[in-house]
């Protein structure tokens, strides 16, 4: 797992760095092209939708990063105020920061779901945004389970939407 958070990461890094350093070409004897007329070019709508998606994923997989070590750290709070090891006002602030975790996925859930909506209205890219819906359901998954206190299927889940995205991005290559 480790492994894949790492390669989406070196992938996110690079893209950005590949997509700025294309160059065009000159003509022969030194004259330059003319930019195209008035409109947007492909280039630069699809370099705006892969920014858009990685920022999404750059968001994710800096919150899983962070997730991991909180979720370790509720879950054996929680094995200890049901072993009744805990005090109750420690354990209401336990709830309190379960229920700030599962706030923070259902913000990248939303974030996920909102950049769905982006690419559907896109009829170039609705058939590839069926991984936005799976990344978006991943998230929904993850946030179900956090609430359950099932942190570390959360984070799987996590993980899952965080490759969904990655291979989102790969398509619209």
């Amino acid at each position: 797992m480790r492994r894949m958070v790492i390669v989406a990461l070196i992938l996110i890094l690079g893209l950005p760095a590949a997509l700025i350093s294309q160059t065009t070409d000159k003509p022969p004897g030194g004259a330059t092209r003319r930019p195209p007329a008035r409109g947007k070019s492909p280039a630069i709508n699809a370099r705006a939708d892969a920014a858009k998606v990685a920022e999404q994923l750059k968001l994710l997989t800096r919150f899983i990063y962070l997730y991991g070590k909180i979720s370790a750290g509720l879950e054996t709070a929680e094995e200890q105020v049901r072993r009744g090891e805990l005090d109750p006002e420690l354990s209401s602030r336990i709830a309190k920061n379960r229920s700030s975790v599962v706030d923070h996925i259902r913000g990248i859930r939303a974030g996920l779901e909102k950049l769905d909506q982006h690419f559907q209205s896109k009829s170039r890219t609705t058939r590839t945004s069926i991984r936005l819906i799976g990344a978006a359901d991943q998230a929904d998954a993850a946030e179900q389970l956090a609430g359950a206190g099932r942190f570390d299927e959360a984070g799987r889940a996590l993980l899952r939407a965080a490759e969904q995205l990655l291979d989102f991005l790969v398509e619209l290559r």
